[in-house]
């Protein structure tokens, strides 16, 4: 799956992006992070492992720990795709030439 982004038409440097791909990313992004939250909403019981119980416990714990550093990652990184989908759209709407193989110029009006 690309989400809507693929490599330019013939080939070279840069990338396309087809409407809503960040959206559809950053979406993307909050929903692992909500999956992963509840998963992680607290630390399991004590397990029954004998004389090794203390041991895994600690281990699940930073198992969890490591969990609810993901899930704040997974938010920083939604946020920041969609704040990025805005510098994107700025970015495109600011574009005053246009280049193709046969001219350079300015974009023709719409």
């Amino acid at each position: 799956m690309n989400d809507g982004l693929f490599p330019p038409p013939g080939g070279g440097d840069g990338y396309m992006l087809t409407p809503g791909v960040h959206g559809r990313i950053a979406r993307r992004l909050d929903a692992a992070s909500d999956a992963l939250d509840a998963k992680a909403a607290g630390m399991p019981p004590a397990p029954d492992a004998g004389i090794c119980s203390a041991l895994v416990a600690a281990g699940l714990g930073l198992f969890c720990n490591s969990l609810g550093d993901l899930v704040e990652g997974l938010n920083v990184y939604a946020s920041t795709v969609a704040h990025n989908r805005q510098v994107y759209e700025n970015a495109e709407g600011a574009a005053k030439i246009v280049i193709t193989p046969n001219r350079c110029g300015p974009a023709p009006a719409p």
